[in-house]
């Protein structure tokens, strides 16, 4: 496949990543009706299997930090409680913090 050697080396890394992780259901791929759509949908299927461990790892961390900034509401100074708040805020939108 030529279109696959102008890929950019990152993509084309994760691309191939992806079409080995579809092989771990090489069964299924044998009995579909059209392998190629099959082996896109189990790309998918793994992608969105990715995406929602990510994320109850990010709604874990984000409920961890909630409490700890209740927790160190009660022991810090305003101007440390104003950094905790803006700290937590910035998490939450998913910005840095400088």
């Amino acid at each position: 496949m030529k279109w696959l050697e102008t890929l950019d080396p990152v993509v084309k890394q994760h691309l191939e990543l992806l079409i080995k992780e579809t092989r771990n259901n090489e069964e299924a791929l044998k009995n579909a009706e059209n392998p190629m759509i099959a082996q896109l949908w189990i790309a998918i299927s793994n992608i969105s299997i990715q995406l929602h461990e990510i994320s109850l790892k990010l709604s874990y961390i984000e409920q961890s930090m909630q409490e700890l900034n209740k927790s160190k509401m009660k022991t810090t100074s305003k101007k440390e409680e104003k950094q905790i708040k803006d700290a937590l805020k910035k998490v939450m939108a998913g910005t840095k913090q400088k």
